[in-house]
């Protein structure tokens, strides 16, 4: 996966240079031809259905956690409103950070910092070691540390690249 991520990077580095936006429907317009413009709406129409598809997907355990951690109290009678008024609230939020925030890429990277290295490297192998309960004289157990240690390493240096660019553009 590594390999895969690094490959298409250098790829859109070698293909658009240093002057590359984070929108990546404005790097295919390039020099503006309307082949360009007409790939770059063809990609953004394909963006924003992939979005609308996958939004429901991604909501669902913020909104399944939101409901067991006791928002909506099964025992109520109006169990199916409070849990339709939740959700509604989360949307809302959603669809307000998007339309305030003036840089949404920042904040993607603020999360994409905390969260992709932690649920990639560090958290499944703290799962894997309580699991199987591995001993310190065994190997296995040394390299899920050290993956371990290299993922934190990963979190901190990312989100604090990520806090950094957000306080110089503030």
């Amino acid at each position: 996966m590594v390999v895969l991520v690094v490959a298409f990077g250098t790829a859109g580095y070698l293909a658009f240079g240093e002057d590359i936006n984070a929108n990546i429907t404005e790097n295919i317009r390039g020099e503006g031809g309307a082949v360009s413009v007409a790939v770059s709406m063809v990609v953004s129409v394909c963006l924003v259905i992939a979005i609308y598809c996958s939004y429901p997907i991604q909501l669902y355990p913020v909104i399944e956690v939101g409901e067991n951690m006791g928002l909506c109290n099964p025992d109520t009678r109006l169990v199916e409103t409070k849990r339709n008024i939740f959700r509604v609230v989360v949307v809302v939020f959603t669809v307000l950070v998007a339309l305030f925030v003036p840089k949404l890429g920042l904040v993607v990277s603020l999360v994409g910092g905390l969260g992709c290295a932690n649920l990639a490297f560090v958290i499944p192998l703290l799962f894997y070691l309580k699991l199987f309960a591995l001993t310190p004289r065994q190997l296995e157990f040394w390299v899920s540390v050290v993956i371990v240690v290299v993922g934190m390493v990963g979190v901190v240096a990312t989100t604090g690249v990520a806090v950094l660019d957000i306080w110089t553009e503030l």
